[in-house]
């Protein structure tokens, strides 16, 4: 499927936005429950989460700021070779071509980044149901592939 490369852009954006929105969130909702708290097992001398909650913050907009300088290196590299993207199912199945391992290392990276995802969610899990927690880990994992689809067209010039 080939799809405008500035509706595409838009599509990251949005959807990298929503994730670092969405973490906040799902650190807000783990560090003020007390379940969750007492399972990171902490000193007695800790501070609050009243602290963390505030790194949260502080890190979703530092998050926002770097993928956004991503999105715009990705679409001046994009626009520079032409205007639109082709996105496939094959874009999902690790494949090296002699010349270009990108087409190899990029899925692995992303099916590696999955599995974090997958196994901090487990991990999250364990202690006490928390839905905003499973709605970052969904967005974050269309956030890896959105970002590894990036990589392979412009590695791959599969740019038209």
């Amino acid at each position: 499927m080939r799809i405008n490369i500035l509706i595409f852009w838009i599509f990251s954006l949005v959807l990298s936005g929503l994730g670092c929105y969405i973490y906040q969130l799902a650190a807000f909702e783990l560090f003020s429950d007390g379940d969750f708290m007492q399972s990171l097992q902490l000193s007695p001398n800790a501070d609050t989460p009243m602290v963390a909650m505030a790194g949260a913050f502080i890190l979703s907009i530092e998050g926002a700021v770097v993928l956004l300088v991503v999105l715009i290196v990705f679409l001046i590299a994009a626009l520079i070779k032409k205007t639109k993207i082709v996105v496939g199912t094959r874009d999902f199945v690790p494949s090296y071509r002699r010349g270009n391992p990108a087409g190899l290392v990029v899925p692995l990276l992303a099916y590696a980044f999955t599995a974090f995802w997958i196994w901090d969610l487990v991990g999250t899990l364990r202690v006490k149901f928390f839905g905003i927690a499973i709605l970052f880990n969904l967005v974050v994992v269309l956030i890896t592939w959105t970002y590894a689809v990036w990589l392979l067209r412009l590695f791959e010039g599969k740019v038209e």
